[in-house]
């Protein structure tokens, strides 16, 4: 599945904005038709974002079930004759979509685009509606897996891991119009030889009309250094500049479809960077040679996860107090420790050896620190005992 992109033959229009929004926590609107007309209780909402946090509203954020989207758009009277496609880029975790009455889609995956040919449902010139319906609710099979409950306090879903379970439109919502014969997928795989590089394509298309296929590959500056014909071939770029980290020099791979008289039916644009990655052993090798990760993938405070030192920073001890007690705490540590204040935290007095406190107080660490909830004590180099 391609990006869309504007080109000689291709044309898109993005339909990122306010849309309509309507939180369904019991799952009525599928039966009763939202779908075939203005939400009934709708407001407003951007797209893409996760609506958890677009609302200053527990209800929005801690929500379990279906959410509603819904816009009109419309197609661009220039479209006429061309073949017509609505794409989502992602809808966490699953969404169904219709344009008027008419369902186009149904998705699973939130990190994932899925697209339909509307081309039959609209008129280029005309508005057109467009409703979306996405669910959020976990499970087992779901990535990331999780687990919906029924509690005292309505649906509320559970996880296993460092995580929240944001959703909604995460990203771009476009309408796009191609040819009727056209570029359905292109493949590239880069390669080397010394100092030669290879770049070897695959093209797939679509469509009744008689064509070959032809590909142009141009450097950074416009210049062509290889063509090649046919659906798939290996174009050789002499002295090539390589993809490396730091240096990420980029090709562009210009495939067209072409008619029996030469003419250009569709047209698209690949970025290409040449480079070859490889392990070996215990290396990792980009373009032969050895590259070091830096950085971790674990969270800050996540068990296990290694902290740049042994003392936490007030701020961040405020915030962890914050997370357990589920609201919001002002950061008063810095003003009260320019003052020799200390205060209480999740890891107690921050002095405190791992032996020196009994195995129930190390268990005890959820200590949540409100305003008010501080102890006057001397400066720290006036107390008794100090170095």
């Amino acid at each position: 599945m391609l990006r869309p992109e504007d080109t000689r033959t291709r044309e898109r229009k993005s339909l990122t904005g306010l849309w309509e929004f309507q939180l369904d926590p019991i799952g009525a609107g599928r039966s009763a038709r939202w779908f075939a007309g203005p939400l009934p209780d709708a407001v407003q909402a951007p797209v893409p974002a996760s609506y958890n946090d677009v609302f200053a509203d527990a209800t929005a954020r801690d929500h379990v079930g279906d959410a509603w989207y819904q816009t009109t758009a419309r197609v661009p009277r220039g479209w006429n004759g061309q073949r017509i496609v609505l794409r989502f880029d992602s809808a966490t975790h699953r969404a169904v979509v219709w344009v008027g009455d008419t369902k186009v889609a149904e998705h699973e995956g939130g990190y994932t685009p899925f697209e339909a040919d509307v081309t039959s449902l609209v008129a280029p010139g005309d508005e057109v509606r467009i409703t979306a319906v996405v669910n959020n609710e976990l499970s087992f099979q779901s990535i990331p897996p999780g687990i919906v409950e029924d509690t005292p306090q309505g649906l509320r879903q559970r996880y296993f891991h460092d995580f929240f379970n944001y959703a909604g439109l995460h990203r771009a919502v476009w309408l796009y119009a191609t040819p009727t014969t056209f570029i359905s997928d292109v493949t590239v795989v880069t390669d080397r030889d010394g100092a030669t590089g290879l770049v070897r394509y695959a093209v797939r298309s679509a469509g009744e009309a008689p064509h070959t296929v032809r590909a142009t590959l141009r450097d950074a500056a416009g210049r062509t250094v290889a063509t090649g014909d046919g659906v798939d071939g290996e174009l050789s770029v002499g002295d090539a500049h390589l993809w490396a980290p730091g240096d990420g020099y980029l090709y562009q791979l210009d495939v067209e479809l072409v008619d029996t008289e030469g003419a250009t039916l569709d047209s698209y644009l690949q970025s290409v960077g040449i480079r070859t990655v490889e392990v070996r052993g215990t290396q990792f090798l980009i373009n032969g040679e050895p590259f070091y990760f830096k950085g971790f993938g674990k969270a800050r405070g996540q068990r296990g996860a290694r902290q740049g030192s042994r003392r936490r920073l007030p701020g961040a001890r405020l915030r962890a107090a914050q997370l357990d007690r589920g609201q919001l705490v002002p950061d008063v540590a810095l003003p009260l420790r320019r003052r020799g204040l200390r205060l209480r935290g999740p890891r107690g007095d921050r002095h405190h050896r791992r032996g020196s406190r009994s195995g129930a107080e190390r268990r005890d660490t959820r200590q949540h620190i409100l305003p008010g909830d501080h102890q006057r004590r001397q400066p720290r180099s006036a107390r008794p005992g100090d170095p």
